[in-house]
């Protein structure tokens, strides 16, 4: 379970009972529900109203969704299921952040949690397993009917900025109906094999049978058991899932969206994303500290200001460094030490850039393996030493001082991001905090495309 948050709702049942939300007919055409108005009172309590984007002019609020745009945010509101979906957006499109809310009746109640999403895969693996899918339901529904090639890396139809993997039209060998039912039956009772699924059964009872269910698998080799969570919405055309490791934890969210005229499938993952507060974050920001307290106070000893591990906050903490520096000089000493990190055994050299008034870049030269070699014999002691290995690692930095917030990317010698941090300067007291996440993989690439086009040939086979 999310941590979320749960509002006392007395005011906020008069607030919404008190009267249409204003500029909502602009919106939306016409006079809306307590329900429809909710969930605009909740994109309100962000910012203004947005534009309307998409959405149906029907003033059937059962079946209504409406996606809404408003500078880097992208709104999901549900007046049928009382819900709302906050998404944040980076300059390229790239979802950062994502914040539910949802309203509950007797008692009436305001429910809101969020998360931050892990990569986003739609590479060759990801295509591979949609192409499976795909062919398998061919395979039943029209064995004669055309194959069906599934693609990886594909531009998003659904946000702009984003990749996924997604299907060829299918209109002509399959109707969305036909599809639908098959791929609901598949997901249920999936495909056994020698070297994978070797039994499976369904669970039921967390909503709706026909909305919502959960599908345990044992997998061999090796014995496993694994539980994967579906929703699912024919009306609006999604399925959204949670996979579970054999320790229970999560592992990956995948979601496939269907596209009208002319049929498309849409799919797309997201590997869970590690939050690291432990000793791997710990000692870094230590020594950070130690950088700033170093210029700002030299004559105290390192450590003087201890970096701790705080489990309820899940990150690491500074202790108090009010007493030697003030907020400015602590964000300006912050920074400087950024750009300009402290050499040591490992990283040898850096450079950095500043590509604007708010970000800037990092390259550190790293050198490993030095010293080592081999003696006579080819022991390895105090003989030739061996070639030291270098490599390159790029920082990529974007800051914050009105929210007082550091924000990294860590990327290797291939470009892979390798890591996300966060360093926030808080008041009250004066402290910095810190977190960093181990990034998924999006798959979208030529496996998960096969994997697609398996399961369309199989259908249409």
């Amino acid at each position: 379970m999310h941590p979320r948050c749960i509002c006392d709702a007395a005011r906020l049942s008069d607030r919404i009972c008190s009267g249409p939300v204003r500029d909502a007919s602009a919106l939306s055409g016409g006079k809306r529900s307590k329900q429809h108005n909710f969930v605009l009172l909740i994109a309100k309590a962000a910012r203004p109203v947005p534009p309307f984007l998409e959405g149906d002019d029907d003033d059937d609020d059962r079946s209504q969704i409406m996606y809404i745009a408003c500078g880097s945010s992208r709104y999901t509101l549900s007046p049928a299921e009382a819900s709302a979906r906050i998404e944040t957006l980076g300059s390229a499109g790239r979802v950062r952040d994502r914040n539910w809310a949802v309203l509950h009746r007797s008692p009436l109640r305001l429910e809101v949690w969020g998360e931050t999403p892990g990569e986003r895969k739609h590479g060759p693996l990801k295509s591979a397993s949609v192409q499976e899918l795909v062919n398998e339901i061919l395979s039943r529904a029209n064995p004669a009917g055309a194959q069906i090639k599934v693609s990886h890396g594909v531009a998003s139809p659904s946000v702009a900025g984003l990749k996924s993997v997604m299907s060829e039209p299918m209109d002509h060998v399959i109707s969305y109906d036909r599809f639908w039912k098959e791929l609901v039956g598949l997901l249920q009772d999936p495909v056994k094999s020698a070297g994978g699924i070797k039994d499976s059964s369904i669970r039921t009872g967390m909503g709706p049978a026909d909305e919502e269910f959960a599908v345990v698998e044992v997998l061999h080799p090796p014995p496993l058991k694994v539980v994967t969570e579906y929703k699912v919405n024919k009306a609006q055309g999604w399925v959204y899932s949670e996979a579970f490791g054999p320790d229970g934890e999560l592992q990956e969210k995948g979601w496939a969206v269907f596209h009208g005229a002319p049929l498309r499938l849409e799919c797309w993952s997201e590997t869970h994303t590690v939050r690291k507060f432990g000793p791997a974050r710990r000692d870094p920001m230590q020594y950070l500290v130690n950088a700033i307290m170093k210029r700002v106070a030299p004559a105290e000893a390192p450590g003087a200001v201890k970096v701790s591990t705080n489990a309820k906050l899940r990150c690491v903490v500074s202790g108090d460094m009010g007493k030697r520096i003030d907020f400015e000089r602590l964000w300006r000493e912050l920074i400087h030490v950024s750009m300009h990190p402290q050499r040591n055994a490992t990283m040898i050299s850096s450079e950095v850039t500043r590509t604007s008034d708010t970000e800037f870049i990092v390259v550190q030269t790293l050198q490993s393996g030095k010293g080592k070699g081999k003696g006579k014999g080819g022991k390895e002691g105090k003989g030739d030493k061996g070639a030291a290995v270098t490599s390159t690692a790029t920082l990529k930095y974007r800051l914050n001082k009105k929210r007082g917030e550091v924000y990294r990317e860590a990327y290797g010698q291939m470009g892979k991001l390798d890591e996300k941090v966060w360093i926030c300067v808080r008041k009250g007291p004066l402290r910095l905090e810190s977190w960093a996440e181990a990034p998924g993989v999006r798959r979208y690439g030529r496996d998960k495309a096969q994997q697609v086009q398996t399961v369309l040939d199989a259908v249409l086979a």
